[in-house]
This record gives C-alpha cells, sequence and structure tokens, in this order.
C-alpha cells in the first residue's frame, strides 16, 4: 500500500474511533466534572500532586456506576495497605542502598510476572510498581520524617478523587443491570436489522458483537448481584436473555454466511425483524415500578407498558413460526424458534431460569512456572526499569522519574503491541505538552481565580476523556495527553508559570519509551504471530466442539463464544503487525498459511453451527434407520478430529501447511440415504415427510461444509 494510502486509513480509523456513542458524552462530562471538582479541592486545601489525583479519576473511571464504585473502593484499600506496607519496607532498607535496589528487583519481577501468569493482570503490575516506587523514594527524601509525611499525603492524593467517584456514581452512574440488558436490545436490533436487509454491513454489526462475546455482559449482572442493583429474578432473567441473543445472533450470521438467508423469503423475514423490533423495545424497558428496590443508580425508572404487549409478541412470534413452510434446509425454523424462546423468556408470567455460566478460570495460569515468556517477560520489565531508575539517578535528575513509570504502564505481552501502546503514549503525551505549554503562556497570565483554572483543565479533560472512552486502538493516548496536561498545569498550588518541571516530566516518558522499545525489540523479542496462533487453537478447538455430535446445547453455548471471541481476537492483532521492528518479520512467512487458517475457519463455521442447530432443532432423526444415522454421525465425528487436529498442530507450532489434508466426504451419507429409500419404496414404505426434509436439509450442509473445507485444505490421498 502506498504511504498516502495508509496516512488516509489511519486517519480514517482515527476518524471512526472519534465518532459519539451511547453514554460516551456522559462518561465524558463526568470525568471532566469531577476532574475540575478535584483541582478545585486540591487547590483550596493545598493537596499535593493534583496531577496524580486527576489522573487517577481517567485510571478508575468505568461505563456503569457498579464497576467505578468497587475499582474506586479498591483503589483506596490497595493504597491503604501498599503505603503501610511500604513504610514497614522502608524501615528494613533505611541506609542500606543495595538492599533498596534487591527489593525493588524483587517487586518489580514479581508484579510483572504475575501480571501475565495470573488472572489479577494489571492489578498485579500496579502492586509491583507502587511497592518499587516507594522503596525507591528512601533515598531521595533526606530525613524518614519527611518521608512518612509524604506517604501520608500520597494517601489523600488517592482518596479524595475515589471519594468523589463513588459520590457521582451513586448519583449519576449508568446502572449495570440496565447496561446488560442494552446488550441484549443491541444484539436483537443488530438481528433484525440483517433479517431485514441482508449485507455486509448488517452482518458486519452482528459480527462485530459476536467478537464482544457475552463476559462483558455477565460481568454487569455479577455487580449488580453484588451491589444490589436490581431484584434478583430481573438478573436472572436478563442473564437468559444474554445467552439467547447471542445464539440467536449466531445462529442468523451463520444462515447469511451460508446463502442460506434466501431461503427465507421477505415476508416472513420482515415479519421475523419486526419481532426483534419489538422485543428490543421490550428488553429496553426498566423493571415494573413494584420489582425497583428503594436504593437505585442514575435516573428514575420509566414507567413500563402493559404486560398485554409481551402476550401481543409472542402471539406474533407464533404466526411467524405457523405461517412458515416446512424448510428444505435447517437454519429458518431455528431462528424463528430463537425469537419466540426470546419473547417467552420476556413474559412476566415465566419464572426466571438460572442461567449457564462458565466455568472459572484458575487464579494461575496452567503453564505459570513452566512456561519461559512469562519469566522473560517480567525479566525485560524489570531491566527497563532498573536502566532508568539508574539513569535518573546517577545524573540527580528526580524529575524524570516518570520515565520509570513508564516502563511499567506500556509492557505488554509482544513487541507489537508494547510499541502499540508507547506509541499512542508518546503522541499523546507531545499532545498533552504542546496544549499544557499553551496554557501556560496565553492562559495562565490573565488567570486569577481557581475557578477559571478548574475550567481549562475540565475542557482538555473533556477532550482526552473522549479520546480514552474509544477502543484499544486510541484509548490510551487520551490518558496521556490527560496525565502530561495536568503534569505541566496543575503541579503547584498557584498558578503554573515554570515549564522546567513540566518539560522534565515529559522528557522521562519520552525515556521510558526509548528504553522499553529497545529492550523489548532486541531481547527475547516476541511476536504478535505467537498470539495470532493462540487464538487460532482456540478457534479450532471451539469449532471441533460444536462439530462434534456429542456436543450439548448448553456446552455448544460457550463454545460458540469462544469461537467468535477468539476469532475476533485474531484479527484484531493482526494489526499489531504493523508495530514491529523489521528485525521480528522473518515469523511472518507464517502469516499466509495462518491468514488461509483463520479463512479456513470462518468459512467452516457456518456450516459447522447449522449442522449442530438442525440437531437440536428436529426430532425426526430418532426414526431414522440406524445405519443412516450412525453415517450421519460419523460425517461429523470426522469433522471434529480434523478441527481437533488442526488445533494440535497450531498449538505444536509445526513448520508444515498448517491445515491438515481433508480426506473425507459426504458423498457415502448421500449413498446410504438413497438406498435407503430405495428399500423404502421396495418394501412399500413411505419415509416420513419430516424426516427426509431433515435428511434433505443436513445433507445438503454437510455439501457445503465439504466444499469449504476443500477450498482451504489440502487433498491428499483418497477420499472416504
Amino acid at each position: 500500500m502506498a504511504v498516502a494510502g495508509g496516512s488516509r486509513s489511519m486517519l480514517g480509523v482515527f476518524w471512526d474511533e472519534l465518532q459519539p456513542y451511547p453514554g460516551r458524552l456522559g462518561m465524558s462530562l463526568q470525568t471532566s466534572v469531577l476532574c475540575m471538582a478535584v483541582v478545585i479541592t486540591a487547590m483550596a486545601l493545598e493537596v499535593p500532586e493534583a496531577a496524580l489525583s486527576c489522573y487517577l479519576l481517567f485510571f478508575a473511571a468505568r461505563d456503569n456506576a457498579g464497576e467505578g464504585i468497587l475499582i474506586a473502593v479498591a483503589l483506596i484499600g490497595g493504597a491503604t495497605l501498599g503505603i503501610a506496607l511500604g513504610v514497614v519496607f522502608l524501615a528494613f532498607s533505611a541506609d542500606e542502598p543495595m538492599l533498596r535496589i534487591a527489593l525493588m528487583i524483587l517487586f518489580t519481577f514479581g508484579g510483572m510476572f504475575f501480571s501475565r501468569a495470573s488472572q489479577a493482570g494489571e492489578v498485579a503490575g500496579t502492586v509491583g510498581f507502587v511497592f518499587a516506587f516507594v522503596v525507591s523514594l528512601d533515598g531521595l527524601v533526606p530525613t524518614p520524617e519527611l518521608l512518612i509525611r509524604a506517604l501520608a499525603w500520597m494517601w489523600v492524593v488517592v482518596f479524595f478523587p475515589m471519594l468523589y467517584l463513588v459520590i457521582a456514581n451513586i448519583v449519576a452512574g449508568r446502572n449495570p443491570a440496565t447496561m446488560a440488558r442494552q446488550v441484549v436490545v443491541d444484539r436483537l436490533q443488530a438481528v433484525a436489522a440483517l433479517l431485514a436487509s441482508p449485507s455486509a454491513e448488517t452482518r458486519g454489526r452482528v459480527v462485530e458483537l459476536l467478537g464482544e462475546g457475552s463476559a462483558g455482559a455477565r460481568k454487569y449482572l455479577d455487580v449488580a448481584r453484588l451491589l444490589s442493583f436490581a431484584p434478583k429474578a430481573e438478573m436472572q432473567r436478563t442473564a437468559e436473555l444474554v445467552d439467547r441473543s447471542y445464539r440467536l445472533m449466531v445462529v442468523a450470521e451463520a444462515t447469511y454466511a451460508n446463502d442460506d438467508m434466501d431461503a427465507v423469503t421477505a415476508v416472513e423475514r420482515a415479519a421475523l425483524a419486526q419481532a426483534c423490533h419489538r422485543l428490543a423495545a421490550q428488553a429496553g424497558r426498566s423493571p415494573r415500578p413494584g420489582s425497583v428496590p428503594s436504593f437505585t443508580v442514575g435516573p428514575a425508572a420509566r414507567t413500563d407498558r402493559e404486560a398485554d404487549d409481551v402476550a401481543a409478541l409472542i402471539d406474533d412470534v407464533g404466526s411467524v413460526l405457523t405461517s412458515a413452510r416446512p424448510p428444505q434446509a435447517a437454519p429458518r425454523p431455528d431462528i424463528a424458534h430463537l425469537i419466540g424462546e426470546v419473547s417467552e423468556i420476556l413474559s412476566p408470567e415465566r419464572e426466571p431460569k438460572p442461567a449457564l455460566k462458565p466455568g472459572a478460570e484458575p487464579m494461575l495460569a496452567p503453564d505459570a512456572f513452566t512456561n519461559p515468556e512469562y519469566v522473560q517477560f517480567a525479566l525485560k520489565t524489570t531491566l527497563a526499569v532498573m536502566i532508568c531508575y539508574i539513569f535518573y539517578t546517577a545524573l540527580d535528575w528526580f524529575a524524570i522519574h516518570t520515565a520509570m513509570i513508564t516502563c511499567f504502564y506500556v509492557a505488554l505481552g509482544s513487541t507489537g503491541e508494547t510499541v502499540h501502546k508507547l506509541t499512542l503514549r508518546i503522541i499523546g503525551c507531545l499532545m498533552g505538552g504542546a496544549l499544557g505549554a499553551l496554557t501556560i503562556i496565553f492562559l495562565m497570565p490573565h488567570m486569577v481565580e481557581i475557578g477559571q483554572l478548574a475550567v481549562v483543565v475540565g475542557v482538555v479533560a473533556f477532550v482526552a476523556a473522549w479520546i480514552a472512552n474509544g477502543s484499544e486502538r486510541i484509548s490510551y493516548m487520551g490518558w496521556q495527553l490527560a496525565l502530561a496536561f495536568f503534569l505541566c498545569t496543575i503541579n503547584s498550588f498557584g498558578p503554573a508559570y515554570d515549564l522546567d518541571e513540566a518539560r522534565d516530566r515529559i522528557i522521562g516518558i519520552l525515556v521510558g519509551n526509548v528504553v522499553m522499545f529497545v529492550v523489548f525489540s532486541t531481547i527475547w523479542p516476541v511476536s504478535v504471530m505467537a498470539t495470532i496462533r493462540s487464538s487460532l487453537v482456540a478457534c479450532s478447538q471451539a469449532l471441533a466442539n460444536i462439530a462434534g455430535p456429542a456436543a450439548s446445547p448448553a456446552n455448544r453455548l460457550l463454545d460458540y463464544e469462544r469461537l467468535h471471541t477468539a476469532l475476533a481476537a485474531s484479527r484484531r492483532y493482526h494489526r499489531y503487525l504493523a508495530f514491529e521492528p523489521a528485525a521480528n518479520r522473518r515469523q511472518r512467512a507464517e502469516l499466509a498459511e495462518m491468514d488461509n487458517a483463520l479463512a479456513g475457519i470462518a468459512e467452516m463455521a457456518a456450516p459447522v453451527t447449522l449442522i449442530a442447530e438442525h440437531g437440536d432443532a428436529s426430532d425426526s432423526l430418532r426414526s431414522a434407520p440406524h445405519p443412516l444415522k450412525k453415517t450421519l454421525d460419523a460425517f461429523r465425528t470426522s469433522v471434529a478430529g480434523y478441527l481437533a487436529s488442526l488445533a494440535a498442530r497450531l498449538h505444536q507450532g509445526d513448520d508444515e501447511t498448517l491445515l491438515p489434508a481433508w480426506r473425507h466426504s459426504p458423498e457415502h451419507a448421500q449413498a446410504v440415504w438413497a438406498r435407503t429409500r430405495r428399500r423404502a419404496l421396495d418394501d412399500g414404505q413411505r419415509l416420513p415427510v419430516a424426516l427426509q426434509a431433515d435428511i434433505t436439509g443436513r445433507l445438503e450442509l454437510y455439501r457445503k461444509l465439504d466444499r469449504r473445507m476443500a477450498n482451504h485444505a489440502p487433498q491428499r490421498g483418497g477420499r472416504r
């Protein structure tokens, strides 16, 4: 691609990321107002490090009240524990420089190791950073009394902005239970759009939502359950809707991808789309006033409509099911049936049932102490941290200590991810520094009140929060813009006229980024290709589970989610390849093979899904002759084995062609079906119409799957 084209592409992506979405304005305004309140409080009461207090609001901000409250309380508790333990460690390391350095290395290594090898993630890294940074201060503060006082003030720096955040979430935060319902609404509307107007665009929206999975919705419900944001019955009902709406999206997308949408007449698709729209409207309504607890968060609940609306929805969907003609292929009744199930769950007369929950993942990764990449990652980050610490200590230039902080917060698993994040950090840092310098030069001389400074901070905080509330493509740029601007403009208890401190801290950020780039690109460089490969392993294994004839509908739903989230992750990680240095691109010889495997899995997913759903949609196969059932199940078993073999190849990192040879064919099943029909005619019997439609649709799906597998997999030897 030409450079110009690439530039236009990046600008286009950035512009797309800046577009509004529901809730983005409210979240950005909330962060802006809270930053103004923090500035006024810090200046009036002379609380130090107001810049850090404001930045913590960005770190702790969440899109719902429940998580916002929990993370704020957790940060207060973490700061209390961290500072208390820091004082204890300082008592041991006082006047012992080597012990202090050893503790810094230990905390940094431990925090970064467990950030990769456990479910703690960024929390472990943050804890390691706090301990290491507190210990590093011992050699910079002349007396213990001043150091203890500084640490006590640091508790205040964390406490009061988090207190404001809790209050803001109680008063105006978004109810997590309502947001879980909104996930269901978005899914139903996406399916309605796909049914009403099948196209690549409407399918793309469904694929996007499938890639997000249901983990976010489950988190909303867990938080709502923990903090009692909604009645238990309503949360159970919403959990059922989350599961059923995801399955509906899976079937609708598979129907389109399998070129079966035309099998449904325009009239029937319009009726199903209208039913989805009405169900979405019903799902988006707040619970009945009588069922809402006295303590509510956010806007007052809207009055629910008459219960007759739900009954009418069930009747509408029932009429669609009744009017549908016997299908030649499986998907059409699956869509209608799933829409009917959604309407049934929404019925107030129906008691909600416990929803399916994925098994809890272990705290430590299964390969935590056998995978060398975790240790290598921790060692690389520790080396970068110590290089920065020794650099600014040797130069007696503590003002650039942000170099060490940078190392903790740009470290990611692969080189591409790390370089992507530090690129965003550098761009955001330069933008924030430029805005801060312009503010100091042109606006500060005219400010005479705290309120004026608060307004300027609020405006820039709104812009930074708007960027930070985008996706991971740009969000960290907003965080860094805010931090650099805060460091420039609110580093004292009066108007800031000196650019030296702001300059030094920005230099520190740039130094940290350079050190991280050099370390991660030269020592044990990890290509993002390994992450793409891991995602493909998850894709192929999930699809193998779906293809297996013994898969239960409950477990299959979880496999649907694993499949589509892993497919989305594989596509997402592709863009990080552009941030890898040329030294790592030697591994890109595999990329064509992996792209072929990804395309093959994506194409196989639709017929495999519909074959699995076909097995649940009809009981007619139970009356089929045993040899026929055995042959049909054998083909599915061969597909599952093929996909399991692909997962094994990907996991082992074989250098040969990733896709195994496809040696099977549905021709044997077709022949057995033909013999079954001939035998029935010879015996003067008539096979049931439902069975004939079932087998016809099933064999058509087998043929489509066979063609798609043959398009991507080599065919060696005879097919059977």
